[in-house]
């Protein structure tokens, strides 16, 4: 082989290994996913007899700690922070007892100021707020005091924390701008907004607006989206496949993300009423893993899965009839609506939030004493509570 051509051979070759190198999507490791079997048939098993140990924390209510909606809650050595993306557009933290502690920056233009404040992130280091409208990373200490912005070459929609505190995980926009993450669905960051892998290779506008949940459980993220029957499980060096919801009833056909290529007045025409479906919300812990399901009613419905048995539990999350309400007890109907909240894990416990109204409604005072003083328009209470095995 002549000198000119040796060098250009070791030239393609170094390109295509320099691009392997920084570009490639990591593999994508499917085949060993638990399958998971559901039956679209709700049993006659009351929620609240899935769960025990529940506690209410009510946070306090000042002129400084109004929330509106809970998008997020996130507990932290303890404290609880909760993000408000609507209404106040604010961040705030609670001690254990619901006291309220301090936001975390504020609303605004300014520097160390947010303006949308799509998602955050809580670690060793502080906190990192996603603004989705400047497309930055603001970094911020617990007490909410501001230290640094990062501006964001990548278009995404939610951020969770890895266990290597340097990297992030993103759900991803459209970000056909930027070759290495055009037309996938997750992204992972170092803390200076850099790309270091994208995950999840997929062309349909769909797969940027549906729901989907992300949360970081033994060392690796998991990763649901609404619709689809595999859920993930993510790291740096990969994706795998978690789990696989076999919807034993009318299930989706594999193929309706290519017959509607995005659009999704096209699906609700084919295929909504017709199958049932994953819903998209998903959880885990060591002991079970819940997520939703909807009928071609357009009925939800919650399932437990018994990690040690591999049996699933499953039961209408619907209350919109008066047979409903009259089968239902109110302790049901409430935590049938927290299911819509957003959940996340500390060991054992799972928690969310529910609104001051629904707590109001019955007498719950007179078994959980912290709520004998709640009002109506007081903010949210933080609920904790374990799964029966």
């Amino acid at each position: 082989m002549g000198y000119k051509l040796r060098c250009i051979v070791i030239l393609c070759v170094g390109i295509l290994h320099f691009s392997c190198t920084n570009f490639k999507s990591p593999n994508q490791n499917l085949d060993d996913a638990v399958m998971i079997n559901v039956s679209m048939k709700p049993e006659k098993i009351d929620f609240v007899d899935l769960i025990e140990n529940v506690q209410f924390i009510p946070l306090e209510t000042s002129s400084i700690s109004l929330i509106g909606d809970v998008d997020k809650i996130i507990c932290y050595h303890s404290d609880y922070y909760i993000l408000d993306r609507e209404k106040s557009k604010g961040l705030y933290r609670f001690n254990a007892e619901g006291k309220f502690l301090n936001m975390i920056g504020r609303n605004g233009r300014g520097p160390g100021e947010y303006s949308d404040p799509a998602d955050f992130i809580v670690n060793s280091s502080g906190l990192i707020v996603l603004d989705h409208r400047s497309r930055t990373l603001l970094f911020y200490d617990y007490d909410g005091n501001y230290k640094s912005t990062v501006p964001l070459e990548y278009i995404i929609y939610e951020i969770t924390g890895m266990q290597d505190e340097n990297l992030i995980f993103a759900v991803a926009g459209d970000n056909r701008h930027r070759n290495e993450a055009k037309d996938y669905e997750t992204l992972i960051l170092n803390v200076n907004g850099e790309f270091v892998s994208a995950g999840i290779h997929n062309k349909f506008e769909m797969n940027y607006s549906y729901p989907y949940c992300s949360f970081l459980y033994d060392g690796k993220i998991k990763y649901s989206k609404s619709l689809r029957s595999m859920t993930y499980a993510i790291d740096s060096e990969g994706v795998y496949g978690d789990y696989y919801i076999n919807i034993l009833d009318s299930p989706l056909p594999t193929d309706y993300e290519q017959e509607c290529k995005g659009n999704f007045e096209q699906f609700r025409k084919k295929f909504r009423g017709n199958y049932n479906y994953f819903g998209g919300k998903f959880f885990e812990n060591d002991d079970v893993v819940f997520f939703t399901t909807q009928d071609k009613e357009r009925q939800s419905y919650w399932n437990v899965y018994d990690k040690e048995t591999t049996t699933t539990s499953t039961g209408l999350i619907s209350l919109s009839t008066q047979d409903d309400t009259k089968r239902f007890g109110p302790k049901d109907m409430i935590f049938l609506s927290g299911i819509n909240s957003h959940w996340v894990g500390q060991g054992e416990d799972i928690i969310g939030c529910l609104s001051a109204v629904s707590l109001t409604l019955d007498d719950f005072s007179l078994e959980f004493p912290a709520l004998d003083s709640l009002k109506i328009n007081d903010n949210p209470v933080v609920f904790r509570f374990k799964f029966k095995l």
